[in-house]
C-alpha cells in the first residue's frame, strides 16, 4: 500500500505495431499481470491500470496516467522511441514512480543507456520473468526496489 493507505498503481506499457488500423493485444503485459494476481497481498497492495498498448502520440497516452507507482515498458524496435518518451514525461511528472524497462530492444550492458536515459531506472533482461524479480513472492516486491536510489540492472539466472 502507498503511503495514503491506497493501493500502488501500476501501468504496463507496450505499444505494439498496427495493421490496418489494429493492434497486437499485449500478451507479455497480460501474462505478468495475470501471475501477479495470483498473489494475495499484490492484488491487495497494487492496482494494476489498463494496459498501453495502442501506438499514438504521447499528448494522448500521458493524460490516462493518474499517480503511478510503477510505469514497466516493453521496449522493441518499433516503440522504443515512444516508449523513451512515455516514460521521460511520467517520470519528470510524477517523479516517485519506478520506471522498469524490458523487451528485445534494451541493451544486455545498460551503462551506456542508464547514463543517456536517466529516467530508466531498472532494466529487465528478461522481461517476460519480470514478474519472478519484481513480484515473485510477497517478500521481493516492488516497494523493495522503488526505495532504491541508484539504479538496477537485473539479471535472471532461469
Amino acid at each position: 500500500m502507498g503511503t495514503n493507505g491506497q493501493r500502488r498503481r501500476v501501468y504496463f506499457n507496450e505499444y505494439n505495431v498496427l495493421m490496418e488500423g489494429t493492434a497486437y493485444l499485449p500478451i507479455v503485459s497480460g501474462l505478468l499481470r495475470a501471475h501477479a494476481e495470483t498473489f494475495d497481498l499484490l492484488k491487495q497492495s497494487y492496482e494494476f491500470m489498463p494496459f498501453f498498448f495502442y501506438r499514438d502520440i504521447p499528448q494522448r497516452i500521458l493524460p490516462h496516467y493518474d499517480n503511478p507507482s510503477v510505469a514497466a515498458f516493453s521496449v522493441s524496435m518499433w516503440n522504443e522511441q515512444l516508449n523513451l518518451q512515455i516514460a521521460e514525461a511520467v517520470k519528470r511528472k510524477f517523479p516517485d514512480c519506478l520506471i522498469v524497462f524490458g523487451g528485445p530492444h534494451v541493451p544486455h550492458h545498460p551503462e551506456e543507456y542508464f547514463k543517456e536515459h536517466s529516467f530508466v531506472e531498472s532494466n529487465i533482461e528478461s522481461f517476460n520473468n519480470f514478474i519472478d524479480v519484481e513480484f515473485g513472492t510477497p517478500a521481493a516486491s516492488i516497494k523493495a526496489l522503488a526505495g532504491k536510489k541508484s539504479r538496477t540492472k537485473i539479471i535472471l539466472s532461469h
